[in-house]
């Protein structure tokens, strides 16, 4: 198997630039001749530190970019939101370096981080040699970074679309002058994040460079007109080589010591890709030996490759390669990547068919410090876990660095009624089309939209309560506690959190402090729910009991008792006069809230897990362990003999959440077998099952106006049906992680969820396109 040469300078370059973590450093940042720019969702491959273009994953197949040389047999477009990209960061530093080397001074009035539009005549940067070789970077800041912030859905699809890329990359391309490239399955790239700039200047250093130093120096006669030069001592570092653009830049001035100059050019668009974020794919072979890529020396080996000590070699892109002393290299170099490394490793520690890997997977596994020179050794010594689904797929499970966007929100004063806001970093109404999100710092455990559909609360792992206005698009109230679940009163004026140290708290939407805390159970809580008439709460714990309370004077109005185990749900009927709970054991109960009396206990075979009422109270579905779902009529005589309306097994697996449509005519259940099915809620007959999920449905709910179902999974995705022929009409892929929620406001407008990524996301459906999948 071919293996990078170290000895060229992209590789070079890449390797130790990659290493700082920004993604994979481009020696050539200029897009092809025939391209604007490099986008995110591109597909293509590394030619001698340049990226080539193939197509783009998120374009039309008409779009310009795509018709150019075509796309690839059975093309499927990559749909994404703009909630999934984050396009806030930035480098804001001029100078970038490896470790080998030592920033020593930097004067002038210029720091790293001043614009060089302001840079003053004469500015320079000191650096030290800490090895024989390193990379040095200089750009014109700030570089914009953009990124997409979904893993799984990346995964899925590669996973589902890659098979035909390899034969169109090397046989099927429209318009190349050759009949077709030796690339391999890994040496494909789909880019996920873009850091670009203006300007560049890109050097490396190789051969007897341990202890010299050298400098940068900067002159700027204004904007525009800007001006880099490199020397030392001795005229030139021992084997540099260096690289500037973009192609406008007056390249006659590259001198002897690699000065460059761009004088009297108006202002350029950030169209340079100096980095790249990217995911690759490897398929398991027979008799598969593992690619060291980072094995061997760092240094060039002696050679025609090599520049002899104290010639000054400081080459522009446009040198003859013959004179220059280069190597002919065949059309199809071979990239130094780590990232193909990390695809080994998933295969040598797995069973994985095929291994998907990300840059940003590398730098979460070594975060904290730059990614090792022998990075086999390194995956050896952290050995992450690897994961691999029912399609074969394998890929290793990090903890992704988190955006900027998603750091704790900064508490300001706002002028509101004296009320201290947080503020969330949203666009403006004319801007929100299709989600907007916020997020916690832990999974998402409960989610709740207020009555009047002004108000979304969630709960999370990480110990706050966060309130989000639908209205004005920002976080209104932080509360720090632990939580399980929380519930608006039907007012929507108050929330009701059910706390993990055994507390009920109620909570003012106005006021940052709690207006009461309903004390009695003795362990966590595990649901609070509202009677519909607001008068009342009835929460349930693990202390196995079951409570009502009165919100208003915070005391307890009845214990309802019985159950000796656990108690994870406890729900009203619509009608206000039923409580159901339920868990632990095969038991069911019913309570008459006036009385706290048990008016009936309805046995399963297995432990009862949830259950709901039908909108006309006169119904209740109570679904068990063994996947299995009983219906009773609550009011009938039937009931009273033990005897269900209907008996459903349906499911291979037990069922995660039910539904009655608001019509009372449909009913739908969500299981851990991945599927949804629909019943006709009148005689309790199956209408069609839903089945595109790839994984555990872990919620599903029906519109206000019962046309539509939502349902989310396991598998990430949020997917939104046609009640009536069961058809898939959308799939949002906005998230990260197992998506635990999903909830219609109750106006109809938004669709929310909340997912395991620690975000919430919420869709103005209005502006969804509904039919594309």
């Amino acid at each position: 198997m071919a293996q990078p040469d170290p000895s060229h300078c992209w590789n070079i370059y890449g390797k130790h630039m990659s290493s700082i973590g920004h993604g994979y450093a481009l020696w050539d940042p200029q897009p092809e001749q025939h391209l604007p720019e490099i986008e995110l969702g591109a597909v293509g491959w590394l030619d001698k530190g340049k990226f080539r273009h193939l197509f783009n994953t998120t374009k039309t197949e008409d779009d310009p970019i795509n018709t150019m040389y075509g796309v690839p047999e059975g093309f499927v477009q990559l749909v994404v939101s703009p909630a999934q990209i984050r396009s806030d960061q930035k480098i804001k530093d001029w100078v970038l370096f490896n470790r080998t080397i030592d920033a020593q001074a930097v004067n002038a009035g210029a720091n790293l981080d001043t614009p060089l539009t302001m840079v003053s005549a004469g500015a320079k940067f000191e650096f030290r040699m800490k090895s024989d070789t390193g990379a040095l970077l200089v750009l014109e800041p700030p570089a914009r970074i953009a990124q997409f912030t979904a893993k799984l859905p990346i995964v899925r699809y590669l996973e589902r679309n890659h098979s035909s890329w390899l034969s169109f990359a090397n046989y099927g391309r429209q318009g190349r002058p050759d009949p077709g490239l030796d690339v391999r399955l890994e040496d494909l790239m789909f880019i996920s994040g873009t850091t670009k700039t203006t300007q560049w200047f890109t050097t490396v250093f190789s051969g007897r460079s341990k202890g010299e130093s050298g400098s940068i120096s900067l002159g700027a006669s204004g904007i525009g007109s800007l001006s880099f030069s490199l020397s030392n001592e001795h005229q030139a570092i021992s084997g540099s080589r260096c690289n500037f653009g973009p192609d406008d830049v007056d390249r006659s001035a590259a001198g002897r010591y690699g000065e460059l100059v761009r004088e009297g050019v108006s202002p350029l668009k950030p169209t340079q890709n100096i980095f790249v974020n990217y995911y690759k794919m490897k398929r398991r072979i027979w008799r598969y030996h593992p690619m060291q890529a980072a094995a061997g020396p760092h240094e060039l080996p002696p050679g025609d490759d090599r520049v002899e000590d104290g010639s000054s070699a400081l080459l522009a892109s446009g040198d003859d390669v013959e004179s220059s002393g280069f190597e002919e290299v065949p059309p199809r170099s071979v990239a130094y990547d780590t990232v193909t490394v990390l695809l080994d490793w998933i295969l040598d520690h797995s069973d994985a068919d095929i291994a998907i890997a990300s840059d940003t997977d590398l730098y979460a596994i070594f975060r904290g410090t730059e990614i090792p020179d022998d990075v086999r050794d390194g995956l050896e010594q952290v050995s992450p876990p690897v994961q691999v689904d029912e399609h074969g797929v394998g890929i290793v499970v990090v903890d992704l660095p988190r955006s900027e966007a998603q750091e704790p929100h900064e508490t300001v004063e706002v002028e509101d009624h004296g009320e201290t806001l947080h503020e969330a970093s949203l666009s403006s109404e004319a801007d929100w089309k299709g989600s907007q999100s916020y997020t916690h710092h832990g999974p998402i455990k409960s989610l709740a939209t207020s009555p009047n559909s002004e108000w979304i609360a969630s709960a999370s792992d990480d110990g706050r309560i966060l309130l989000w206005s639908a209205r004005e698009r920002r976080i209104r109230r932080e509360w720090q506690l632990s939580s399980e679940y929380v519930a608006f009163s039907p007012d929507s004026r108050h929330l009701a959190s059910a706390g993990t140290d055994g507390g009920v708290t109620i909570w003012d939407l106005t006021e940052n402090d709690p207006s009461g805390v309903l004390e009695g159970h003795t362990d966590l809580v595990n649901m609070v729910a509202w009677s519909p008439d607001g008068t009342k709460l009835v929460s349930c714990s693990e202390d196995g009991t079951v409570r009502v309370w009165n919100p208003t004077t915070h005391q307890q109005k009845s214990l309802l008792e019985g159950q000796i185990d656990p108690v994870i749900f406890s729900v009203f009927s619509p009608d206000g006069t039923m409580i159901a709970s339920g868990g632990g054991n095969s038991t069911c109960h019913v309570w008459d809230v006036e009385t706290g009396a048990l008016r009936v206990a309805l046995e399963g075979r297995a432990s009862v897990s949830r259950a709901q009422f039908g909108p006309d109270s006169e119904r209740l579905a109570a679904a068990y362990e063994d996947g299995g779902v009983r219906i009773w009529k609550i009011k009938s005589e039937e009931v009273k003999r033990g005897q269900a309306l209907a008996i459903l097994y349906d499911h291979q697996m037990p069922v995660s959440s039910i539904a009655f449509s608001p019509d009372g005519t449909m009913m739908a259940l969500g299981s851990g077998d991945s599927t949804v099915t629909v019943y006709d809620a009148t005689r309790m007959e199956k209408k069609f099952t839903l089945t595109t999920h790839d994984m555990s449905v872990n919620s599903v709910q029906f519109s206000p106006d019962s046309k539509y179902i939502a349902s989310a999974s396991d598998d990430s995705t949020v997917r939104l049906w046609s009640a009536e022929s069961g058809t898939c009409e959308t799939t949002f892929n906005e998230h990260s992680g197992r998506v635990t929620h999903v909830l219609f406001s109750p106006d109809g407008r938004l669709l929310v969820s909340g997912a395991d990524d620690t975000s919430v996301l919420v869709r103005k459906l209005e502006t969804v396109d509904v039919g594309t999948q």
